[in-house]
């Protein structure tokens, strides 16, 4: 699957990494608003974590709600396309990824520089680890 699924390991940050700067809020429509406007506003890429593919597709059309001017992909292991989708998100060609934790297997993406997610945090440690390796990013 043109290494989307390898395993990579990072022993130690990048030159010039940012630190990792985490905020909790309360969960609803202006903190993800804020959160991903935000990330959008700089033309960087967000990914949105979902725990359950069986919510994916009702939180990706409520994310097209409150950004009707910007591309969103849905991607999780159980896509056939899986690949092309990852592909078209890491090309720029959509500005919002809402994905299952499929993002922890280590997919390089440098322009995303933002997660949103309503789980809670201690799930949540091994995607924050790919945050932070684009110079420019938060």
């Amino acid at each position: 699957m043109n290494g989307l699924r390898d395993v990579s390991v990072i022993t130690t940050p990048p030159e010039n990494r940012l630190p990792i700067i985490t905020k909790l809020g309360p969960k609803g429509n202006g903190t993800v608003r804020r959160a991903i406007g935000f990330e959008l506003a700089r033309g960087g890429q967000v990914f949105y974590v979902v725990r359950h593919i069986s919510k994916i597709k009702n939180i990706a059309l409520w994310i097209k709600d409150l950004f009707p001017d910007r591309r969103v992909i849905i991607a999780h292991g159980e896509c056939k396309d899986l690949e092309r989708r990852i592909n078209a998100f890491a090309e720029g060609k959509a500005d919002i990824l809402v994905c299952t934790t499929i993002i922890e297997t280590g997919i390089d993406m440098p322009q995303v520089n933002t997660i949103v997610s309503c789980q809670s945090l201690y799930d949540f440690r091994p995607s924050r680890q790919r945050l932070g390796f684009n110079v420019a990013g938060h």
